[in-house]
């Protein structure tokens, strides 16, 4: 059997992952580094103003649109307590929904354009306006991480 010549192999798996990762769009976010940066990793966190809860923060509004687009998912507020349920919900915004918007507004989907959509709303990335100074706080805060 001829032996196979690897030097070339992993050069062009590298190309080969970086061609995808610019036609898929960005790489997905660190859910760890957002945990912290929302609750400190507590997910017990409740922020009255906005009703927000769990590890990642998960407001009404985003459980609602993803029981919405996962017919048979009924969760609940409470169910938010759960790390689990919260993940699950986090991710699929933050690595799936947040990115169709983008894809949708025709912007480019970038870590630092989920993240503004993820926490001050995709207005913000559709509009091109100024980012609030919480947002500007956040970005640092995962890019420090």
């Amino acid at each position: 059997m001829d032996k196979i010549d690897l030097r070339w192999f992993l050069p062009a798996v590298l190309l080969y992952s970086l061609l995808v990762a610019s036609v898929c769009g960005a790489e997905e976010i660190n859910m760890d580094k957002i945990a912290m940066i929302e609750s400190s990793g507590n997910p017990l966190a409740w922020n009255k103003k906005d009703n927000s809860r769990g590890i990642f923060q998960i407001t009404p509004i985003c459980l609602k649109e993803y029981n919405n687009f996962h017919p048979g998912a009924e969760y609940t507020m409470d169910d938010l307590w759960n790390v689990s349920v919260s993940t699950l919900i986090a991710d699929w915004y933050i690595n799936k929904r947040i990115p169709q918007m983008i894809k949708h507004y025709g912007k480019e989907d970038t870590l630092e354009n989920r993240i503004i959509a993820f926490n001050a709303g995709i207005s913000y990335v559709v509009s091109g306006k100024p980012i609030p100074k919480i947002t500007k706080d956040y970005l640092r805060k995962y890019n420090e991480q």
